[in-house]
């Protein structure tokens, strides 16, 4: 046969000829259990040994890192040992698992509680909570008493069924709030779920969990189409006169109104800003229509030792009015205190979430959110003076132009909004 007829040389292909291979094929022992070691070659090139056992109906294939015989059995002796004993721990854990009955819904918690943090090292403790508050908010709508104690074989498609019903019935015949319901069940269902997602598994090794398929993938009800309408220039003025109110009886819920109203800021970055965070820098910005905007400082929201922004890193900057309302609160502070008053973190997190949305709500009633609603309304004032790409920066939005994220070490600032914007003079 000659060379153009020849068959070509696999890619891959085991060498086994008459004298070399002893060398190229052997086999290794570990606790009675063998497995196969031979050389591989690339284009006729002799490589690396690799390793090939069989766990199970599993079959192992790795790759030793050594092309000499003696070191490549070293290391493949210590690569199938390493493999028995993984097997030997996942068959022990089956075994306990199957000895013991199925795991109640306190157990779940307690396990992902305790070691979601070692397996998804970004989780924050917030985070953990509130995906532990959903998967018993989703069980109270059925089950009555102590959901802690129920067995994880109610979490099923029909569980996922009744609880819809039940959260949607509690609308009425008001179509607004039935599509606010709507919304909110499923972003509870959600929560539950990621209990059990891939990496939330792993903390329940010890358990024996029921078949959850169904409560994994039943459907969810379609969001309803949301058409986010802008806060009157009416309504945006009594807000204001109402704050003025919150500023002698409230101060607490005055300043948290004021970042949220001014700064745009979410209830996380509220609820942790620290007085350390306003760094005094005067700036000037011209608008397009030739207005002058001063600038006092900026709220500087960034990665910190003890918090990390729920998206992105930014400046949002303070008008000189809003800066002196914010620092009359803050004249006995240190550094490192908390900007919102409070008792303990408890108390400042009801204070922002659900006291200022419960200010905020009577303004509300034909918009989709409450409190985050001024965050809208915020970014549409400066979209509107400024355009999309300083609402973008105003927000704070992740999502960045390839510029604006791998180039440009400064941008031209965002106009901060002044008590004029909102229709009231300043204090």
């Amino acid at each position: 046969m000659d060379a153009e007829t020849a068959p070509p040389v696999p890619l891959f292909s085991r060498i086994e000829t008459d004298n070399d291979k002893d060398d190229d094929f052997f086999t290794i022992d570990v606790g009675g259990r063998t497995a196969s070691v031979f050389r591989r070659a690339r284009n006729g090139v002799r490589g690396n040994y690799y390793l090939k056992g069989w766990l199970g109906a599993r079959q192992l294939l790795r790759c030793t890192g050594f092309s000499t015989k003696g070191m490549a059995r070293d290391a493949a002796v210590k690569i199938w040992r390493a493999a028995l004993e993984s097997r030997f721990d996942v068959l022990e854990a089956t075994k306990l698992r199957k000895d013991k009955p199925v795991a109640s819904i306190g157990e779940v918690i307690e396990a992902f509680s305790d070691h979601i943090g070692e397996f998804n090292l970004k989780i924050k403790p917030r985070t953990t909570a509130g995906y532990t508050n959903a998967l018993k908010t989703v069980l109270r709508k059925v089950h009555a008493g102590d959901v802690e104690r129920v067995s994880t074989s109610a979490l099923t498609e029909e569980l996922c069924e009744k609880f819809f019903a039940a959260h949607v019935k509690e609308a009425g015949g008001d179509l607004i709030e039935r599509d606010a319901r709507i919304r909110g069940a499923n972003s509870t269902l959600r929560n539950a779920r990621a209990m059990f997602s891939a990496t939330a598994m792993k903390c329940y090794r010890r358990l024996h969990l029921p078949d959850l398929g169904g409560f994994l993938k039943a459907s969810t009800m379609d969001d309803p189409t949301v058409e986010h309408q802008e806060i009157t220039s009416a309504a945006m003025w009594e807000i204001a006169q109402a704050a003025r109110w919150l500023r002698d009886q409230m101060p607490a819920l005055y300043v948290t109104h004021l970042l949220y109203r001014h700064l745009g800021m979410r209830n996380d970055e509220i609820e942790n800003a620290r007085l350390e965070w306003m760094e005094k820098r005067s700036d000037v910005v011209w608008l397009p229509d030739g207005q002058r905007r001063a600038i006092a400082g900026y709220m500087v929201i960034k990665k910190r030792k003890e918090w990390a922004p729920k998206r992105s890193s930014g400046e949002v900057p303070i008008a000189p009015a809003v800066w002196r309302e914010i620092r009359r609160f803050s004249t006995a502070k240190q550094p490192g205190d908390f900007l919102i008053e409070a008792r303990n973190i408890t108390e400042r997190s009801w204070l922002v979430d659900r006291d200022h949305s419960e200010f905020v709500r009577p303004w509300m009633t034909e918009h989709s959110k409450t409190s985050y609603e001024l965050r809208r309304w915020a970014a549409t004032v400066v979209a509107k003076r400024q355009g999309d790409e300083f609402a973008d920066r105003f927000l704070r939005h992740k999502s960045k132009s390839v510029a604006g994220k791998h180039y440009l070490t400064a941008h031209a600032p965002v106009a901060p909004l002044t008590f004029t914007d909102c229709f009231v003079s300043s204090f």
